[in-house]
C-alpha cells in the first residue's frame, strides 16, 4: 500500500479501519444536509453520523474513568485553509449544575 498504513476488518461495517490509529470509530450515515447559499447553490455538506462501534487504544483511553487521555493522544485540529493547531494548555472548569 502506498500510504504505509495497515488495514483491519471492521466489526459492524464493510469499510476497513486503519490499524495505526489510537481511536477508531465505525459509523453509518444518519442524515445528510447540504448547506446552501442565498442562491440555493450547495456550498458545503453537513453529515450527521451514528457510531455503531468504537475501538480505543489503552494508551489513550482510561477505562476506569472513561476519559480520553488527551496528552497521550496528541491531537491535531484543522482551523481553516492550510492552518492546523495542536492541543495547548489544558484546564478544568466545573460546570454549573
Amino acid at each position: 500500500m502506498l500510504t504505509g498504513v495497515s488495514l483491519l476488518d471492521s466489526q459492524m461495517i464493510t469499510v476497513p479501519r486503519i490499524k495505526e490509529t489510537k481511536i477508531q470509530f465505525e459509523w453509518v450515515l444518519h442524515q445528510y444536509l447540504p448547506i446552501t447559499d442565498e442562491n440555493g447553490q450547495i456550498i458545503t455538506d453537513f453529515f450527521i453520523l451514528r457510531v455503531v462501534a468504537n475501538h480505543l487504544d489503552e494508551a489513550v483511553f482510561d477505562r476506569k474513568t472513561g476519559y480520553i487521555q488527551s496528552q497521550s493522544l496528541d491531537p491535531i485540529a484543522r482551523l481553516a485553509g492550510n492552518q492546523y493547531t495542536t492541543l495547548g494548555k489544558e484546564f478544568t472548569m466545573i460546570r454549573p449544575g
